[in-house]
């Protein structure tokens, strides 16, 4: 979680990380859910970009395994 949580506010920058709804629910506990929130960052130039689709699946897929442990 920690992982895809760092990984994103490099991509998306601190500040935009900071407002985001994955953050809030990484803070309220709600670690399953802010998995999920991360593949809403998906876009590039405001399309939504293949790569990013297939990288933000494989991010989440880490996180559910750290939520998960």
């Amino acid at each position: 979680m920690r992982g895809a949580a760092v990984s994103l506010a490099y991509n998306v920058g601190w500040p935009t990380y900071c407002r985001s709804t994955m953050r809030r629910q990484i803070n309220a506990g709600q670690i399953a859910a802010s998995c999920t929130s991360l593949t809403w960052f998906n876009k590039a130039g405001g399309r939504v970009v293949a790569g990013l689709v297939n990288r933000r699946s494989r991010e989440k897929a880490l996180c559910l395994k750290d939520a998960a442990a």
